[in-house]
């Protein structure tokens, strides 16, 4: 469980950088090396990890505001990212 969560949270970091890398070139150097296609997979992958995360911490029967202190993100961003995410 704790190798799952680990590979779940590089993965995770991975696919933040590689995205804000992507951004840069597409919007700044106007030069993108992947598709659309492949940017949205990479931000639809992100969003899966994130929604279970969000699933997993919020099972452990916590308060909002300690899920959001588990999860190193203010209450407010947890509410908008649960009702985005539906988790």
């Amino acid at each position: 469980m704790e190798l799952e969560r680990a590979q779940a949270k590089n993965e995770a970091e991975h696919l933040r950088a590689e995205i804000r890398h992507h951004e840069f070139l597409y919007y700044v150097l106007d030069a993108p090396e992947i598709t659309d296609a492949e940017y949205d997979r990479m931000l639809v992958r992100l969003r899966e990890l994130e929604a279970e995360h969000i699933r997993r911490v919020l099972g452990l029967g916590v308060s909002m505001e300690r899920a959001a202190e588990l999860l190193g993100i203010n209450t407010v961003t947890l509410w908008r990212k649960r009702k985005e995410l539906g988790a």
